[in-house]
Order: C-alpha cells, then structure tokens, then sequence
C-alpha cells in the first residue's frame, strides 16, 4: 500500500476530529462550554470536531494544555472511550498520591 501526503493528511484530520469529540464527551463537556473555555466559537469547534475543519495550532496547543495530554498524541493517536477511561482513572490515583505528600 503506498501512503500518500493526501491520505496522511487525511488519517491526522480523522485522529484529530475523533480525539476532540471523545475527549470533549469523556470531560461531559457540551461544544458550546468547551469553546467559550478555548476562546473560540462553537460554530468553528464543531467544525473541528466535525473533521470540517482543522483549528489554529494555538487552539490545538490549548486544547491539550486543557486536557493535559501530549501535542503528538492529539494529533497522531487515535484514543478509544476505554483507553480515555484508563488515563482518567491513573490520573486520579496520582493525584490521590501526590496529595498523600502533604
């Protein structure tokens, strides 16, 4: 199979949409609260969600500063309800640790 820059593109696009909608919905988040909390309209966020279209890398760069994961893994991983479950509850018990501390 040969992978060409418009099927590459296209693989990062889907990522990127599908990561959005299954962070914002595991966050039970509604479109319109996430995108007043990134500064942008709902209309252009769901446009992006959507796979539409892509947002600003600013806007890419605060939304996983928000949820607190890696730049890359945003774009390049595809996450799954179970794998976003997973990473919610080990940073709950980190925070159960770190509080632990004090």
């Amino acid at each position: 199979m040969v992978v060409t820059e418009n099927s590459l593109v296209k693989g990062v696009y889907e990522n990127l949409s599908d990561n959005l909608r299954c962070l914002r919905r595991l966050n039970n988040l509604s479109q319109e609260r996430l995108s007043q909390m990134l500064n942008v309209s709902r209309k252009q966020y769901c446009k992006c969600e959507n796979g539409t279209a892509i947002p600003s890398l600013i806007t890419i760069c605060h939304i996983a500063e928000f949820y607190q994961i890696r730049l890359d893994a945003l774009i390049v991983e595809n996450f799954s309800r179970d794998t976003l479950e997973l990473f919610r509850e080990k940073a709950k018990e980190y925070a159960r640790d770190e509080s632990d501390c004090f």
